[in-house]
């Protein structure tokens, strides 16, 4: 792993701590002060014994904290989803509905070239939201570039690189080039890299802080392998993981390890083991929305169960100590055949896949479940962000989990035993629509069929996370319809042998129907859609953010679509000309400004494209925010006149 320091002059780095400090004086901690004195030092700028007198300095910058008007709200954004409720929502008021057209851009970052291509499955655009924390940018790449950029000047702070070469030997990983998130917590930047390693990262200097390697190694009744994708969720001195099975054909899981010990604290399995026959599964049937199924996942010789992967990012109710997790999509690999295993080999709901499952923090033990869509066959599931919010009904406040699923709907659920609060909600467009929402009632045994076409496809649904405020969800689906085809497969003489062979398929997008997406904003008092908005391109992985009655929903194609919350006509579009697969974020740079952050490019799939950061800014004349430049310049000639004339000191001296 190699952290490293650019050649920046040093008064970068020091000035963007004072612009922190003008912001927030709170920060200064000894977090501030260690992560200044081993930056200097490590760079061998100035010796040891001057670093206290460059501290000095940046305190001689405190009193123009005043000046200060903006307060503290929406200055960062240091969880995927803004908030720990994961709600997508930035409470600041600078940059809103009325003004939002006059933006403009303050400076563009160049994110490098995947060096694994070839290596590493590839990919489809960059997926991370970009955290923001007192005036320092944190992304990560999908290959394990890890980058701190200042807000400022739009220098690197310092970079972290994964070694994904390394990562790739271990037999338990799959080479998937997939990062979707980064999460900040006490001073540190997490996340969980390709070899399901959990870094913390010290969010000043990029030094490891944390590392609990290899958390998907030696898996109990696993088979397949995984990689990491998603960050931690952080309770305390506990992070909980999840996994990333489907792709590689692995045992889905949750767990929680220690953060100061690394000790796993315990495991929860969304599957059964991986063996043939009768499976030694006994699902809690009591705690969801399912009656018991004897025999779930069923007794075939030639299949094992895998899927239900946690990729979610989980949202904890720090009142009861519970957190809340979706998982995906069933599925079966072939013991002793060729082909593709069909699901009706697996009769039963299949549990616990394509659900939203409440487990307590501290043992991992499930509160509930509700299950989705029971016996899934379309390949898909709940990924994104489950939002915890207290929304009225019938006058009565609930505190409701909200989730979106590939199948196209949004889900409020009763945090406290995971009923049904109101129906759920399509979004997009739907056409045979397979087991989804009929519980019970469901085709146990249904079985994939070449020609079947259906709509969401596999790809979503909701492909992107959800944005909640003042009593509304606001959705971006996918209208990207699926068939599945007949495929022919490559197999050898000396592969058949005497073994079975059945028939194979793939999924595919459906040609014949329009590829487009529609965004909508639901009542959660009632589940009745507001307002609805269609956009002639997909949308994918970016999902919505919202702010200052502003929806930002950033297409496939790299559009920026600028929606007003309250009526949903469209204000303005931003061309990119990259791949749109991150969120965007809204918060304060280093001197106060606020700014709104959009990452786009990184896709590999056609031809490689550079992934690029653009900050946007309001215009100069629609009135200044944050400091002014006479105020930032006179931060900067403290701090300069300062370091000099303790350096000319020296001198003198000898």
């Amino acid at each position: 792993m190699l952290v490293y320091y650019p050649n920046i002059q040093y008064l970068d780095f020091i000035l963007v701590a004072i612009q922190r400090l003008l912001i927030d004086p709170e920060i200064l901690d000894i977090r501030l002060i260690n992560g200044l004195n081993k930056f200097i030092v490590m760079r061998h700028i100035v010796p040891r014994h001057i670093t206290i007198i460059i501290l000095i300095s940046i305190l001689i910058a405190m009193p123009f904290s005043s000046v200060y008007s903006q307060g503290s709200e929406g200055l960062n954004w240091s969880t995927p989803n803004y908030d720990k409720k994961n709600t997508r929502f930035n409470p600041q008021t600078v940059i809103n509905q009325d003004n939002v057209e006059n933006l403009e851009m303050r400076w563009i970052y160049r994110l490098p070239r995947n060096p694994y291509i070839g290596i590493l499955e590839p990919s489809e655009g960059f997926q991370v939201t970009p955290l923001v924390v007192n005036g320092i940018l944190y992304y990560s790449t999908s290959f394990g570039h890890i980058v701190a950029v200042s807000t400022l000047t739009s220098r690197t702070v310092w970079t972290f690189n994964v070694n994904v070469t390394a990562a790739l030997e271990k037999p338990w990983i799959i080479n998937r080039g997939i990062q979707r998130s980064l999460t900040y917590s006490e001073g540190s930047i997490y996340f969980t890299s390709i070899d399901c390693t959990i870094y913390g990262l010290e969010a000043i200097t990029g030094e490891i802080t944390i590392e609990i390697p290899d958390t998907c190694k030696d898996i109990p009744g696993n088979q397949g392998r995984y990689y990491g994708e998603e960050a931690p969720t952080i309770y305390g001195d506990i992070a909980i993981v999840g996994s990333a099975s489907g792709f590689g054909q692995a045992r889905g899981y949750a767990a929680a390890y220690n953060l100061k010990t690394g000790e796993l604290l315990w495991r929860w399995f969304t599957t059964p083991p991986m063996t043939i026959g009768e499976k030694e599964w006994n699902p809690e049937w009591e705690k969801g929305n399912l009656d018991p199924f004897p025999n779930d996942w069923g007794d075939n010789d030639n299949i094992v169960p895998y899927g239900g992967a946690v990729r979610t990012d989980g949202v904890v109710d720090e009142e009861t100590g519970i957190i809340y997790l979706g998982t995906a999509l069933p599925g079966l690999a072939a013991v002793g055949i060729h082909g593709h295993p069909n699901q009706r080999m697996a009769p039963g709901p299949n549990l616990y896949s394509n659900a939203i499952v409440a487990l307590k923090i501290e043992t991992g033990e499930l509160v509930w479940y509700y299950q989705i869509e029971p016996h899934g066959v379309r390949r898909q599931g709940i990924y994104y962000n489950i939002i915890l919010a207290d929304i009225s009904i019938g006058g009565d406040s609930k505190k409701t989990v909200i989730g979106g699923s590939f199948q196209g709907f949004v889900y409020f659920l009763d945090a406290n035993d995971g009923t049904s609060l109101i129906d759920p909600v399509a979004i997009g467009k739907h056409n045979n629509p397979s087991n989804v929402n009929l519980g019970n009632n469901a085709n146990m045994s249904l079985a994939q069929q070449v020609g079947d076409k259906f709509c969401p496809g596999a790809e979503g649904g909701l492909a992107g996370p959800l944005a909640f405020n003042d009593g509304k969800v606001f959705a971006a689906s996918r209208n990207d319809c699926f068939e599945i085809r007949a495929r022919v497969l490559d197999i050898t003489p000396e592969d058949h042998d005497d073994d079975e062979e059945l028939p194979a398929f793939i999924y595919a997008t459906d040609l014949s129907q329009p590829q487009n997406s529609n965004i909508r904003a639901i009542d959660t008092s009632t589940g009745n859609i507001l307002w609805s908005l269609d956009l002639p391109n997909l949308q994918w992985g970016a999902g919505v953010t919202v702010s200052a009655g502003v929806i930002y929903a950033l297409d496939f194609i790299g559009t920026l679509h600028m929606i007003n919350s309250d009526t949903g006509e469209e204000i303005d579009r931003l061309e990119f000309g990259g791949s749109g697969t991150a969120g965007v974020s809204i918060a304060s740079a280093a001197n106060g400004e606020i700014m709104v952050f959009i990452v786009t490019g990184g896709d590999e799939t056609l031809t490689p494209t550079d992934g690029i950061i653009t900050a946007f800014a309001l215009r100069e004349d629609e009135g200044s925010q944050g400091f002014s430049p006479l105020i930032t310049y006179a931060s900067i000639a403290v701090a300069a006149i300062s370091i000099s004339f303790a350096i000319l000191l020296l001198f003198r001296k000898s």
